[in-house]
């Protein structure tokens, strides 16, 4: 049977000397070190992911509109994704650090409240302009909370053992 080495698995392994996987743990350390660098989001990223979920929230409360709201959401999401990861060379989705966790249930919440207000907006049951309102707050949360998830996710890849 072999491995992904091309070594026969049934061959006893070496094992490297402290020295060697000193030198392994510490250049693993620095690949983290360059990766967490690389991710580094450009400046213009997060005021327009503001500005797509303002569109979307928005959009939400009036119902002519919401349909073109989400495809422009969903255009500009799948341009900013892209341009993100042809200008970084990478894409981190890994929310699962403590630090990012909170961020974004916290952002959710706020999201989850803005789009029950904006419905409610939709439906009648406030006016119009509370839509407006709920767009504004959960663009304003997307300014605040990413680039505090941004840095909760590099300070967690570079502290990573």
């Amino acid at each position: 049977m072999e491995n992904n080495a091309g070594v026969s698995s049934s061959t006893p392994s070496q094992e490297p000397s402290a020295a060697e996987a000193r030198r392994a743990l510490e250049a693993l350390a620095a690949d983290r070190r360059e990766l967490a660098d690389r991710m580094a989001t450009p400046t213009w990223y997060h005021p327009a992911l503001a500005a797509l979920v303002f569109i979307l929230v928005a959009g939400y409360g009036f119902e002519r509109l919401f349909l073109i709201a989400l495809v422009l959401y969903s255009a500009g999401l799948v341009a900013l994704v892209t341009a993100y990861r042809r200008i970084t060379g990478v894409w981190s989705a890994n929310l699962s650090r403590i630090g990012a966790r909170r961020y974004v249930a916290a952002f959710a919440v706020v999201l989850i409240v803005c789009l029950g207000l904006s419905n409610a907006a939709r439906s009648g049951a406030v006016p119009w302009w509370w839509a407006l309102v709920a767009g504004v707050v959960s663009g304003l949360s997307t300014l605040w909370v990413g680039p505090r998830l941004d840095a909760a996710v590099r300070s967690a890849l570079r502290e990573s053992k």
